[in-house]
């Protein structure tokens, strides 16, 4: 997309913006490296306007400005109770399992309806989100939730919005769990169990702080005197940017202008919709150390992904009407933002 907004550029004569281009190729895996480049040479980085396309519309068809990020942690959880594996049969009923005392310590993280739930966070579990809805059914469909399976919060009956719970509050992700394989299972009680939680905070709430907080709620919750060990790494900050900011406003204005001038047999929704502004339940760490280091800039959120785009899936795709439109935006905001 970046490429074709150069060419559309190079085309129509070029552009009196100052471009620098950073391609970035191991945010998936920390982006340790270019923070590192960051903190050691800012220069190379300094920006008046920085434009990052790694967040994308709410679906296909319509122009989306992303406005805040999650930040969050990765937290480590090791239950023990036993000096080596026994025999179910001889010792199973009295023997503490670590496998259930874990999942015991895991449930006490959602109340009955799937709510987070965390203790010394109470205010940020109640939060709302201030702009669009993100409704029940767009979410099921996104989600690719099955029939009959429920929503969080009593989402489905009205308890919660999906937009305040993905948006503007905590969540907790189990996205590792060390147990002995069902391949493998033998009639013992394992010594061991282990899982990795992935924490989500809203921007603006410190993610140490709430880490923290959930390694306590960890050590309180964990039953029968069991042996828990939490290890907090991979700290990152949320993220929110001003959409009535200048420069963000005009990519918002070419981002619109971009879908409506297209034609309307290759729009796949065959109308053209006006621009939205979300948030969104990811991390991009990167943003919040270009915001550290250059607070007077405009951060801008976009991207040609949409919520079914299998991000992260092994059938990740974007729509090729997607490429183009924000493509074509892109080249309407380097010709126009020497104006502002």
């Amino acid at each position: 997309m970046h490429l074709e907004a150069l060419r559309l550029i190079d085309a129509a004569g070029g552009t009196d913006a100052n471009l620098v281009v950073l391609v970035e190729g191991s945010e998936e895996l920390g982006g340790g490296g270019l923070e590192k480049l960051i903190e050691e040479k800012p220069e190379l980085f300094k920006a008046d306007i920085i434009l990052i396309a790694d967040s994308g519309n709410v679906a296909v068809g319509t122009p989306t400005l992303t406005t805040a990020l999650r930040g969050g942690a990765q937290l480590k959880v090791t239950v023990e109770t036993l000096r080596g594996a026994i025999h179910s049969g001889t010792f199973g009923g009295p023997a503490p399992d670590p496998v259930a005392a874990l999942i015991r310590t895991l449930d006490s993280l959602r109340d009955a309806s799937g709510r987070t739930t965390i203790d010394g966070l109470d205010d940020a579990l109640t939060a709302t989100w201030p702009g669009e809805p993100y409704t029940a059914d767009a979410f099921r469909q996104d989600a690719g939730v099955l029939d009959g399976v429920s929503l969080m919060g009593d989402i489905d009956n009205g308890g919660e919005n999906a937009s305040d719970m993905v948006w503007a509050r905590p969540a907790v992700t189990v996205i590792g769990f060390t147990s002995t394989p069902v391949t493998e299972a033998v009639n013992a009680i394992i010594p061991r169990a282990e899982a990795q939680l992935n924490l989500r905070v809203p921007a603006g709430m410190d993610p140490a702080a709430a880490a923290e907080a959930l390694k306590q709620h960890i050590i309180d919750h964990t039953p029968w005197g069991a042996k828990v060990e939490v290890e907090i790494f991979d700290i990152n900050h949320g993220f929110a940017t001003d959409p009535s900011r200048p420069a963000i406003a005009l990519l918002g204005e070419c981002l619109e202008e971009s879908y409506k001038e297209a034609p309307a047999s290759a729009a796949p929704s065959g109308v053209p919709n006006d621009l939205v502004t979300v948030g969104s339940g990811g991390s991009i760490p990167l943003t919040a150390t270009l915001q550290k280091h250059f607070p007077d800039a405009a951060i801008a959120m976009y991207g040609v992904e949409d919520n079914n785009a299998g991000i992260h899936s092994v059938d990740e795709s974007v729509h090729p009407f997607e490429i183009e439109r924000v493509a074509v935006a892109e080249a309407k905001f380097l010709q126009r933002v020497t104006s502002l």
